[in-house]
């Protein structure tokens, strides 16, 4: 079996389409990377202080700021740095820079109101990061759980989508689904003992509810 990818995404003007098991809207990559040790935590400086991404067995996430009861988000548009401090078993001490871009801002999203499978859908947006990309992504469920997802990419610099009718037609119709639009920065690339190719994005997305017809 051959691997998503590690963005799980199309190229630039292509789409990629996903059958999914379950109520939940996700995909399993047929080929699992190995993770590797690069410490007890990866840790993210920026305007708003330092943050900690904690992890076992070499996966790394955390949740780094809320918005419920008024709070504060904490990756706001800028530079931030990332380290590994004094490494691990695996990966020795590293550190990079990635920028996080202003968010899209989804301007045609009140037009619309549910997805004409035989019509595609077009989507438009202003901001993010001009040398980076925009992934639109769409799923539908049906009643008894399973269903199909897709995910496009294009130029954020482009500023509009169309997803074809060939894509959307792959989606079953139901009236549990949604849209998503999710803005990534050009990937920058970082180095560090054990790393053959490092990468490192900052995203940010804006979904709602679509049933599909």
């Amino acid at each position: 079996m051959s691997s998503l990818g590690p963005f799980q995404a199309a190229s630039p003007g292509g789409c990629m389409v996903f059958g999914f098991m379950g109520t939940s809207a996700s995909v399993t990559d047929p080929t699992q990377p190995q993770a590797l040790n690069a410490g007890p935590a990866i840790t993210i400086s920026g305007s708003n202080g330092a943050k900690p991404m904690t992890g076992t067995s070499g996966i790394y996430g955390s949740q780094l700021a809320t918005s419920a009861g008024g709070g504060k988000l904490y990756l706001d548009p800028g530079s931030y740095t990332f380290s590994n401090g004094t490494g691990g078993s695996d990966v020795g001490a590293f550190q990079g820079q990635v920028t996080a871009p202003p968010a899209i801002a989804w301007t045609n999203a009140a037009n619309i109101t549910s997805v004409n499978r035989s019509q595609g859908v077009t989507v438009t947006w202003t901001g993010g990061d001009p040398n980076g990309f925009v992934y639109v992504s769409g799923n539908s469920i049906l009643a008894q759980g399973n269903g199909a997802m897709f995910t496009c990419t294009s130029p954020a610099s482009a500023g509009t989508f169309t997803v074809p009718p060939m894509v959307t037609m792959s989606l079953p119709a139901s009236s549990s689904g949604g849209l998503t639009l999710m803005g990534v920065s050009a990937p920058v690339s970082f180095t560090g003992p054990g790393i053959d190719i490092g990468l490192a994005t900052a995203s940010s997305g804006v979904s709602q509810p679509e049933p599909f017809q």
